[in-house]
């Protein structure tokens, strides 16, 4: 069983959810739950590839995930989450007789009653389902901000809280609303990746890096290169430009080259920025190992606790080799130690 089907028959069992099969005309879409601000004001023809693909997915395997709806008093449904899954449907649907078209399974959500739980619930499921486009998080953060009056960090706990994010999130995500507008339309279009714009933020003057990484990219292609070839270049020129900028901001302040030994603060501040959405998903294991550390490190659990988390780190880690011994492979492929001359 799928953590989606998990999570719905949860949902249900708690009095969260019913689950309904309904005619697309019976849902309606409201800008309230729209938690794609660029893809609605974009005339994307990734968007319409994407729900043709999905259309596909959904003829040969059936809908798999329900797309959550809530009740709008008119005698219909108000869609909250899953837009490509109700489109992929209708689109499905322009093709078969009257009286044979699919009906759009749906999760009736009762704590979306509210606008402001709506808009939260439908963030949450685009972010930890969909990967929602960074453009389209930035953007939520802010109206967000903005409709709450959360201004300023010392309310970036609450924007945190209501995402279900870390405050590290938050933070990369808003500086993202800072690059030149043609920037976050390569972020938004997926030229540049989530990370490389994350590293973008720290570089005052971006113009001139996008344009020698765009540069070598072409060069790479054009000299036969592969596409992930010339994406690494491009990645490659963008973090070697954030490193110099970050040490350039060192030297200026006084700071030696040589590192200092942390305060707890320091220790807790650092790792707390692993929490961001470069380092995976929340529910990684890193992501989990790093807030178990911090919680460890604030004194609220044993470590016992720590020491289970980190076992699991552990167990996927490369192992390394013994010192002093050489580790051959064999023509048959078997392997084995030798002592090193």
């Amino acid at each position: 069983m799928s953590n989606e089907a998990k999570e719905i028959i949860e949902r249900m069992q708690n009095g969260g959810a019913v689950l309904l099969f309904l005619d697309t005309s019976e849902i309606v879409e409201s800008d309230v739950t729209n938690v794609r601000p660029w893809t609605s004001k974009e005339s994307d023809e990734e968007e319409l590839k994407k729900i043709e693909l999905l259309a596909e997915t959904i003829q040969e395997e059936g809908q798999i995930q329900p797309v959550v709806v809530r009740k709008n008093g008119n005698g219909k449904y108000e869609l909250v989450a899953g837009r490509r899954r109700k489109r992929a449907i209708e689109l499905i649907n322009a093709g078969r007789e009257k009286g044979k078209e699919l009906k759009v399974s749906a999760v009736v959500s009762v704590n979306a009653s509210e606008n402001q739980n709506a808009f939260r619930q439908a963030t949450i499921e685009n972010i930890h389902r969909e990967q929602i486009n960074p453009m389209d998080m930035a953007v939520n953060i802010r109206n967000v901000r903005e409709k709450f009056g959360w201004k300023g960090t010392k309310e970036t706990s609450k924007v945190a809280a209501f995402f279900k994010v870390s405050k590290a999130s938050v933070i990369q995500y808003e500086r993202l609303l800072g690059l030149p507008e043609e920037v976050q339309k390569k972020v938004y279009t997926g030229e540049l990746t989530r990370d490389d714009a994350f590293r973008l933020t720290s570089i005052d003057n971006v113009p001139p890096v996008i344009e020698e990484a765009q540069l070598l990219s072409n060069r790479i292609l054009a000299e036969g290169g592969t596409a992930k070839q010339a994406k690494a270049a491009k990645s490659g020129v963008i973090k070697k430009a954030a490193k110099e900028v970050k040490s350039a901001k060192r030297k200026a302040q006084g700071k030696e080259v040589k590192p200092e030994p942390r305060s707890r603060r320091e220790i807790i501040e650092f790792f707390e920025g692993m929490l961001g959405p470069a380092y995976g998903y929340s529910n990684s294991d890193v992501h989990v190992f790093v807030g178990k550390f911090v919680d460890w490190c604030k004194g609220t659990i044993a470590d016992s606790t720590l020491e289970k988390y980190w076992a699991k780190i552990v167990e996927k880690a490369d192992k390394g080799k013994p010192e002093g011994v050489l580790i051959v492979t064999t023509h048959r492929g078997k392997t084995i130690s030798r002592p090193k001359k």
